[in-house]
Formats: structure tokens, sequence, C-alpha cells
């Protein structure tokens, strides 16, 4: 099923051999044809009232066909013309100008291959309140393919052309430039096309029929309703074989497509409008293909990575030697030999208009590619090498890119995003939820039953992650993007589920003020369950998070009585949690969280003193003073006293004696800091306490000991040698050290230094610091009221 699959796939798709573009429409270079008009003579322009008079009065109006019969009828068309043969342009440059604009139409509708001959038509003339109904043009000449209508420079408003074909319309609007500048639009004969009425001035135009050269078939303007009919009832078949995994299995069915487009595009530059020829076509008919199907479309890059070993090839540029002496070529061409890795990878997803969707990167299969050429075929779009290193050879890495129509059954949307990660699931209830919020009120219902069903899926699905902070990688669950689209789908059961769930398993997420918002938007009651348990099961792994979301409930500036009652309980759960918080356990477990008392102090003072639980804020000073291991005077309680600053002269009016305790307990500390500066060493002598008895160390000691001796001199074995060092750092002695090489044994130099002075001298200063930081917080403490 698999290779009948893409062979019928790509029968369907290769069909699709011209863009879909039916009209085009451009600027043309700053070159006047020179027109002249018999009888009337030389046409100055841009066109002024005066010489559109002169035209008007050696033309007539315009007729239009209907069936066999040519009428004049203004209630259908009011334009003037006049015949080729009484048109005469005089600037030899205008063929140029011509030809330009000849292949701007030939590579914009798909005609490349195709020799265009133009033939001059028709000037027309459009006056105030001239238009032509919607027509569709006869064929004027054998073989002719298209109209070309170039607007001389004349100026107006209003006369838009509108063109339209297979239920899609385009608008030219000559309009905005025509003062100075010469306009162009081409589109298929058989197009439908009309002109709106002009509001003011004159719209002046040189008509020209595009043929095809004489051993060319006729051409029509591109339909894709037959190729989307076909792909459709290929891709229709292709899901009624992928709903169970089973049958999949056992008929080699892909659970997703990657339909491999033609050109070469960069990740930034990868949206559906900047699709390149007939790519835009096959992608436009994809889409509507999948959508017919019922299967998700996106646009993607398509990545085949691989490495493996580098085998020279031929053209050296510079030749150099490994570590044992062999000859290489380094910068000049080379082959994969053996492959040690490969990838196939699809990202940079975008829906039908060009928006991004969060589906990260899904992997891939080659029985998923469906593709004329292989993916990894031809040069690579980027290649790294890398010549000998070590006992390791030369080896390279290789990427290919392709952009591709990512396509998957609606009902196989859940498994295929899943296998790639919770970010990528994620991304697939984002758009679900976008779909919904855009979609009519009749069509809401039926779309927002699959959102949320959606949602419990992924939440069932989410993976447990009780210990340990984790950084974010392209295998981690997004956190933050759920509960956005948990709450813009409405259903409190679902947040409830996920406050419950995902966000008491899974230690790595933090939501940040979301769920805040999400509260005061359901009310700050509908969670209170949900949110008690969580804050009582509080841990080493969950504290600082738990911390932070309590302080942002009760930071927020509404007099809502129940989100302060709510802030009060879970406060108090959150102290409890920090009394029967563990610091030595991370010093036990490898996989327990390191607790940064910086990021959890402040939020809980701001909580405990917003909320005028002074109660709270007495324990948690007592617990913190009384663990000055786990909660250092210089790296933890200052730094998190300090960062309150600004928002304790900002939103605390009155004094807390808790506060005050703290604050004054830690100037207590630092004033006897300072009070005893560090003395620079007068001599020689450093810090000999070593816990070692060997001869070696007696002797380390003893140069130690000595008031006058700077460097020390030890040759020993090398055994020996490394001993001392160990020594040395083990015991952070005043010594560095170097081994001079020279004789045998060879000789360890010691050299005594600053070192432990210098430390404690950038200690006090710190400490300075601190003091006169600390009695500034308690001034502006003692200050309130």
């Amino acid at each position: 099923m698999g290779a009948e699959l893409q062979e019928s796939l790509l029968k369907a798709i290769e069909k699709i051999d011209r863009p879909g573009t039916f009209c085009t429409s451009g600027r043309l270079p700053a070159t006047f044809p020179g027109l002249e008009v018999a009888g009337v003579g030389s046409i100055a322009l841009p066109l002024e009232a005066n010489s559109a008079e002169a035209i008007k009065k050696k033309a007539r109006q315009a007729p239009y066909g209907k069936g066999t019969l040519t009428l004049v009828d203004t209630d259908v068309r009011r334009v003037w013309e006049i015949d080729a043969d009484q048109i005469t342009l005089t600037n030899p440059e205008w063929l140029d100008v011509l030809r330009q604009a000849i292949e701007t139409v030939q590579t914009d509708l798909g005609l490349e291959k195709q020799k265009l001959d133009a033939h001059l038509y028709k000037l027309l003339l459009y006056e105030p309140e001239s238009f032509f109904l919607p027509h569709q043009d006869g064929e004027k000449l054998d073989r002719m393919v298209a109209t070309l209508v170039i607007a001389l420079p004349s100026a107006h408003t209003g006369g838009q052309l509108i063109v339209r074909h297979e239920g899609r319309e385009q608008t030219v609007d000559f309009a905005p430039q025509s003062r100075f500048h010469a306009q162009f639009a081409a589109f298929y004969a058989d197009c439908e096309h009309e002109i709106r009425p002009v509001k003011s001035g004159f719209r002046l135009a040189l008509v020209y029929n595009l043929t095809l050269a004489a051993s060319k078939r006729k051409i029509a303007a591109p339909t894709s309703g037959g190729h989307i009919s076909a792909i459709a009832h290929i891709l229709q078949q292709w899901k009624d074989d992928s709903p169970q995994t089973k049958a999949r299995e056992e008929k080699s069915v892909p659970s997703k497509l990657a339909i491999l487009l033609d050109h070469e595009y960069t990740e930034a530059g990868l949206t559906s409008d900047a699709l390149k020829g007939v790519d835009r076509a096959k992608a436009d008919a994809l889409f509507e293909a999948a959508r017919v199907a019922g299967c998700d479309a996106s646009l993607a890059l398509v990545t085949y990575w691989e490495t493996g070993s580098a085998e020279s090839s031929r053209g050296y540029r510079r030749r150099g030697y490994g570590r044992y002496g062999d000859e290489y070529d380094e910068e000049g061409d080379h082959e994969m030999g053996e492959v040690y890795d490969r990838s196939l990878t699809a990202k940079n997803f975008s829906d039908a208009d060009g928006k991004p969707l969060a589906f990260g990167e899904i992997p891939l299969d080659e029985s998923q590619i469906v593709s004329q050429v292989p993916l990894s075929e031809g040069e690579p779009d980027e290649e790294e090498f890398e010549g000998y290193t070590g006992n390791a050879g030369m080896t390279l890495e290789r990427w290919y890119h392709r952009a591709a129509v990512m396509v998957w059954p609606i009902g196989s949307r859940f498994d295929v995003l899943c296998e790639a990660g919770m970010k990528s699931a994620i991304g697939g209830l984002e758009l679900m939820v976008r779909q919904w919020t855009k979609a009519k009120k009749s069509e809401q219902p039926a779309l927002r039953e699959p959102g949320i069903e959606f949602a419990r899926r992924i939440m069932a699905n989410w993976p447990e992650r009780p210990k340990g902070h984790y950084r974010w990688g392209k295998d981690e669950p997004a956190a933050e993007p759920l509960l956005p689209q948990l709450e813009t789908l409405g259903d409190t059961s679902l947040i409830a589920a996920w406050i419950s769930g995902v966000m008491a398993r899974d230690v790595s997420i933090n939501p940040g003020p979301t769920l805040g918002d999400v509260c005061k938007r359901f009310g700050w009651l509908t969670f209170q369950r949900e949110l008690h348990d969580l804050f009582d099961k509080t841990a080493n792994e969950t504290i600082e998070r738990n911390a932070a979301v309590l302080a942002d409930c009760s930071l927020r500036k509404d007099k809502d009585p129940d989100r302060k009652n709510l802030c009060a309980e879970l406060a108090k759960a959150m102290m409890s949690a920090v009394e029967k918080w563990s610091p030595g356990r991370s010093n036990r477990d490898y996989n327990s969280s390191l607790v940064n008392p910086v990021k959890l102090l402040p939020p809980l003072v701001q909580s405990f003193m917003i909320s005028e639980q002074a109660d709270l804020l007495d324990r948690l000073v007592t617990y913190v003073l009384a663990a000055p291991k786990e909660f250092d005077f210089t790296t933890a309680q200052i730094p998190a006293l300090l960062s309150l600053e600004t928002w304790l002269a900002k939103n605390i009016k009155h004094r807390c004696l808790p506060l005050r305790r703290w604050l004054t307990t830690i100037r207590e500390e630092l004033e006897s800091r300072v009070a005893h500066p560090p003395q620079a060493p007068a001599d020689w002598r450093r810090n000999s306490k070593i816990s070692c008895k060997c001869g070696d160390c007696a002797e380390l000691r003893k140069f130690l000991d000595d008031p006058a001796a700077e460097k020390g001199r030890f040759a020993m074995a090398e055994a020996r040698r490394q001993h001392l060092q160990q020594i040395i750092s083990q015991n952070k002695l005043d010594v560095k050290h170097e081994t001079e090489r020279r004789g045998s044994p060879h000789t360890l130099v010691c050299t005594k230094t600053r070192a432990s002075y210098e430390s404690a001298l950038k200690a006090h200063h710190l400490d300075l610091d601190h003091f006169a930081k600390i009695h500034k917080l308690l001034g502006l403490h003692d200050g309130l009221t």
C-alpha cells in the first residue's frame, strides 16, 4: 500500500505542470511608446484632457460579443476604441518594454516553455462612468492564449480590472500610480473579467492579444478542480486505511506523508505566499484536497541529516598530516564513506495562510516521503568537514533541506503529534483552538468538542516529572502554551485537571501569571480544592514555583475577598512546606532539586506582608536565621532582602516587627564583621595546616612557615610532585606551582601568594557595601508609620 500510495500521489501531483496564477500585473520602465493616432497625431503622455477629447472624436463606442452577434450597448459596455491599424508606436525602444512585459507574463503564468507573439489589438479610452460588465474574451486570433493590457500614464480613479477564474478573483488597480507610470496586466483568454466604472479622469490602455507559435496547441487558464478531486480521492483511500494501528502495520500504510516540492527555500523564507512557480499550485491543490478528504495539511521544511567518515575524492586544496604522519586533504572535496548516524525530520510548520504552527520537530521515516527524487540526491544544502583529531579520522556532516506539504488524517492527529512530543501535540491543540475561535457561531460547537477531547488526551499522556530541574529541549513538554489554550476553550474541568494532574506531576512547569489570570476569570474559589492539594504537596522540586504562584496571586491589585482569603490559606500551606523542607536532601539525592534561597525568600516575604500575616513572616524569619548554612547571610539572606527594597518602598506603609528583627540581626552581624578588617601579611609566612604527615609534606610545611622564603623548589619523582599539588589544592594553600622540566627528577617550583588575604579583603569590601545597604533598608522600614 505504501508504494502504491506514493506512486498514485506522484502521478496526480505531476499533472499540475503550471502555477495556479491566472492573472499577473506590474509596472513597466519609464519608456513611452511614442503613441500616434491617425487623424489626431502625436499623443503626449501623461494624457491630458484635450488629448483625450481629440482621441474620443476619432474613436467609436466599443461593441461586445453576444453569441455570434457583435452589439453596441452602453448598458453593457461603455468605452471608446480605436483599431490597431489606426495606431502607430514610433519609439523603437518600446519593443524592449513590450518584450520585458511578455517575459514577466510567461514566468508568472507558467508559460516559460511557450513562444508567445504579441499582436496589438485596440487602443481603449475610458472616461468618467465608462465600464465593461463581466465577460469573457472571444478567440480573436488562432491559438490566442492571453490578453495583455498596458495602461499608459493618464491620471484617473476607479476603473479597476477584476479577473475571475474557478471561483477565485483578482483585482488590478492601475489608478494609484496612473499619473506617471505605465503599468500592465495579463490574464488567460478564457478568464471572466470586467472593468469597474471610472470615477474621474481618463484611463488609456493598449490591448494586445498574446498567441502561441503555430506549432503549439491551445492553452487555457490552469484549472485545479480536477487535480484537487484526484488527489482528494487518493488521500481519502489512504485515510480509510489509517485509523487502526494494526491495519497500518499489516498493510505498511504510513501514518503521515511529506510530499516534497521542487524549489529550494530557506527556513525564514518558507511560507505559502513565497512558494515559487508550480510549487504554489501544487501546495494549494494539496491543501484543498486534504481539507476535502478530512486531513490536516501544513507547509514544512524537511531535513535529512547524516554524519559519517569523510573520504577524499578530488580537487585537493590543502594537504596536511595527521597525528601519526598520515597525509590527508583538509579542505578539498569529500565523499561520505561509512554513515554513522542519520535523521529525517520536519519543522518550521505553517498553515495555508502562512501562519506558523507550533508543531516543533516531527520525526519522519523514508516510507513517509513522497518524491520523484530522493531527498539526499544532489549537492547538500549544508556541509561540515572535520579533519583528523587525535585518534579520530576525518568526519563529514551533511544537511539536505526540501519544502514539503505534510499531510495526516485528522483522526490520527493526536497520535502523529504526540509521537513527536508534547510540544507538538500542544501545537495541534493551538491550531484547533484557533480554528474554533475563527469559525462561525453555528460551526463552533462542532469544533469545540474535539478540541476539548484533544486537550484531555494530551493531559492523560503527559509525562510524569517528579524530580529535578529540567532544561527546555526539543523533547521536553511545553508547559506554558497549554494553559492559555485551556483558558480559551473555557472548560473549567480541563483547567482543574491541569492543576491537579499536569502541574502536580511535572515539576518543570511554571505557569507564570497565566494561572492567576485564569483564576480571576473563572472565580478564585473555582479551583480552590486543586490549589490547596497542590500547595499541601509542595516539595523541594516545587517550592520555588509554588512560592512564585502564591506571590503572583497575592500581589494583584483587585480587592476581591475570595482572592485574599484563598491566598491567605495558601500562604499557610506554603509556610508549612518551608518548615518541612529538607535542605540537606539535595546533598544525598542527586535527582533532588537545589533550591535557590534568593528566588524562594522574596516571593514569600511579599506574600506574607501584603496579606498582613505577620505570624507567618515571623515563622519564616525564625526558620531562616536558625539555618545559617542553608541560608547564608552573604549569598542568600542579604541578596534576597536587598531585592525587595524597591517593592517595599512602593507597597508597604506600616512597620513590620518580624522584618525589623531580620534586618537588625543581619546589621549586627555585618557590624561585627566590618569591625575587624583583614590585615595584609607582614612577611612570607603562610598557613601551614596540612593534615598529611609524610616527609614531603613536612618539607612543604617548613617552606610555608619560613618568613623569608617566597619560593620553594621540590625536586622529586612525578608521583610525589602530584601528591604535593593535591595537598596544595585540597588545603587551599596560598601557593601557586609549576613544574620545571629540566634535569632528572623534574622540580616542582612553588611560589607563595596573597590569595587568602585578597579573598578576605574582597569579602570585607562586600560586607561594607552590604552593611550600608542593609542600614539604609532598615532606616526605610523605621521611617514607616
